[in-house]
């Protein structure tokens, strides 16, 4: 019964739209998911003491498995917790590009 409850979550995942977005402040890079982008970018703007830019955003199929993907693809340039990055440019347009 498990299974099943786990393989119709997952296919609900998949085919649920949601936005990938990619937010900066300082040097530094965020690369994130959300269903409600307004609110989540909301919250880092209220939180963070030196800002947020957002540099990218989109929304997509699947947007857990591709969050998935591009923190698995930048993991080596992981900063600080688990979804700040030291990107460059080079980097920032891949993302732009292939999401």
């Amino acid at each position: 019964m498990n299974s099943l409850i786990n393989n119709q979550i997952e296919k609900e995942t998949k085919t649920k739209r949601g936005y990938i977005y990619l937010i900066r402040s300082k040097n530094l890079y965020k690369i994130g998911r959300a269903l409600q982008l307004k609110e989540r970018i909301k919250i880092y703007k209220t939180e963070n003491p030196f800002g947020v830019k957002v540099v990218f955003q989109k929304e997509v199929d699947d947007y857990v498995g591709k969050e998935v993907k591009l923190l698995e693809k930048f993991q080596e340039k992981r900063a600080k917790g688990k979804e700040w990055f030291k990107l460059n440019q080079e980097d920032v347009n891949w993302i732009k590009q292939n999401v």
